[in-house]
């Protein structure tokens, strides 16, 4: 696996995968509660023997780290995935860091290019072919309808301008 995850780099060797191997859950568990920033992703294998069987894993992601969406949450608003804060951020979109979109928390967790690796290792494994490498995959997200707050958002924004600006002018009016 770190063969692979080096192969993918211009400069191998300089980002390593460093591994902890523990007998159970409960010594992970161990391991996260003494020191909770030493354990970024855990995969936790479902066979004892995850090279010869069939590869059954759990992914554990650290909340101190990154929070990838619940597994429960299917949908989020329209306007989580596509508000701009780049006036906030210097110029850099919300969809860029991950932040402000459910969906995009599994890209910037280290989730699915773990998930990658782990698949694509078994599979050279299996077919004995190494060869085998990490396809070139580009993610982008469908096209969403634009959108638009409801009628409502008029009246917040119109009728204080109007009152604000054309009050003295009122007041004047109701005078004569």
């Amino acid at each position: 696996m770190n063969a692979l995850w080096l192969s993918m780099w211009d400069y191998p060797g300089k980002l390593p995968l460093n591994f902890m191997v523990f007998d159970t859950k409960d010594d992970l568990q161990a391991a996260y509660w003494r020191d909770p920033y030493s354990v970024p992703l855990a995969v936790i294998f479902e066979d004892s023997q995850p090279i010869s069987q069939h590869l059954l894993y759990e992914i554990r992601t650290n909340p101190s780290y990154t929070n990838p969406p619940s597994p429960t949450e299917l949908y989020s608003a329209p306007v989580t995935c596509r508000k701009d804060t780049s006036h906030w951020l210097g110029g850099v979109l919300s969809i860029e860091t991950g932040g402000s979109c459910p969906a995009n928390n599994y890209l910037h967790s280290g989730f699915l290019a773990l998930q990658m690796i782990m698949d694509i290792t078994k599979i050279r494994l299996d077919t004995r072919n190494t060869d085998i490498t990490v396809p070139d995959i580009k993610l982008e997200m469908f096209p969403k309808e634009a959108f638009t707050a409801d009628w409502m958002l008029a009246f917040r924004v119109v009728i204080p301008l109007f009152y604000g600006s054309l009050g003295p002018f009122h007041n004047l009016l109701l005078i004569f």
